[in-house]
């Protein structure tokens, strides 16, 4: 039919469907000669007036009802059909997009060479092995088309499925296929269960190392399969360890902080300062305290203030080393404070100070600020200790620095 001809054709069906004299909206798909959903599909239904229509065969087809003129039961109807197909359009965009990640898996796979056997065939555990992309296709693409599209998507069960009958692969010799197959899964945002985690640690663990990380960082963080390999390691190798996943993408939190038990102050710094995990308030104040509670030499406090990592973490642990009382690292967290930000402020040092209990260790590091200190807070700082001060010699001293300092 030629373009002429096929605008003639829709010219007239238009004319037909105008020319009708009915509301049913199947009965005009039939006299346009098409299919209800190839007619009304995405039609603005702008000040029609579709009261006395039946519109259920309008519900599922995206048509832009809002400025129709409806009953308040039609426009309910249409509301939650529209949330319903808004549903189903974004499992299919989901559906797509995992289907086209397989897709270019498997011609990745075929540009390999894997398919001719020689010495580009995949070992087994027992030889060279030709694995079929067909295979793959079997045990990858069709489930993924047909659960991606089910409300309840990719379960653990397809995972285990795969890594069960490609498990004769694991041989070290195949390590790039192997990385490609688990980034594939990463990117599919499967879930892994404690049985996908046996699986992995009966065929796919080569006798800890770091071939074995490399596997499970090309994964979406998760609890199981990162604490798995966390719990491999012991204090000495454990940062070197973690950075493998944590070069790759930030490490599940929950993970990291369950394997920190018993671990050296300095190694928990050396944790917190290279390997990237999500930090909210609550993970931000356990580790503070996991960190602050431990025993270091109060010389060793500024470090610990210095250290560069999470901005959350960093103040949880300014709060936690103030909140404990801890005079000397006190001392070093209000010279931290002096170094860093300029004179220390009349507030914070006044906080700070009250929290130091010994009067004379208060009074050293308030003579070692003083010079660089306004007379407000030289005030500040005078009224903190004159609390302190509590036998007849302290008061003396008291006295003596205020007038020193032109202070009432």
């Amino acid at each position: 039919m030629s373009p002429s001809q096929s605008l003639t054709t829709a010219l007239e069906a238009v004319e037909r469907v105008l020319a009708a004299d009915t509301s049913d909206f199947n009965e005009l798909a039939a006299i346009a000669g098409a299919p209800v959903e190839e007619v009304f599909f995405g039609a603005d239904l702008t000040g029609v007036d579709l009261r006395e229509s039946e519109i259920d065969s309008l519900l599922p087809l995206l048509t832009k009802f809002e400025g129709a003129v409806l009953t308040e039961t039609q426009r309910t109807k249409f509301r939650k059909a529209a949330r319903q197909t808004k549903g189903v359009v974004v499992r299919r965009k989901i559906s797509d997009l995992r289907i086209d990640l397989v897709v270019r898996f498997l011609d990745w796979f075929e540009q390999s060479g894997f398919e001719e056997g020689g010495k580009h065939g995949l070992f087994h555990r027992h030889d060279r092995y030709q694995l079929k992309t067909s295979k793959l296709q079997e045990l990858l693409l069709v489930p993924v088309d047909r659960l991606s599209r089910q409300p309840t998507g990719l379960t653990s069960e397809f995972v285990n499925v795969a890594l069960r009958q490609l498990s004769g692969f694991s041989h070290t010799e195949n390590h790039p296929f192997l990385v490609r197959l688990f980034k594939l899964l990463g990117d599919l945002v499967v879930p892994f269960d404690e049985y996908s985690r046996a699986i992995f640690d009966e065929h796919y663990s080569f006798v800890p190392s770091f071939t074995t990380g490399e596997l499970i960082a090309q994964l979406r963080p998760t609890y199981i399969m990162d604490r798995h390999w966390l719990s491999l390691w012991d204090e000495k190798d454990f940062v070197r360890a973690a950075s493998v996943l944590g070069e790759q993408r930030p490490i599940h939190t929950n993970a990291l902080e369950d394997s920190l038990d018993d671990f050296d102050w300095s190694t928990l710094l050396e944790v917190f300062s290279r390997l990237p995990f999500d930090c909210d308030v609550d993970v931000a104040e356990r580790m503070a305290a996991r960190l602050t509670r431990q025993s270091w030499p109060a010389s060793q406090t500024q470090l610990v203030l210095r250290l560069k990592t999470h901005p959350k973490l960093q103040q949880a642990i300014f709060r936690q080393l103030l909140a404990q009382g801890n005079g000397t690292r006190v001392v070093e967290v209000i010279r931290w404070l002096d170094d860093n930000k300029g004179a220390a402020g009349a507030l914070s040092l006044e906080n700070a100070l009250s929290i130091i209990k010994d009067f004379d260790l208060a009074l050293r590091l308030a003579k070692e600020l003083a010079p660089r200190l306004a007379q407000n807070q030289l005030s500040a700082v005078a009224d903190a200790l004159d609390v302190k001060a509590v036998t007849r010699e302290q008061v003396e001293t008291l006295k003596s620095m205020r007038t020193k300092f032109g202070l009432r």
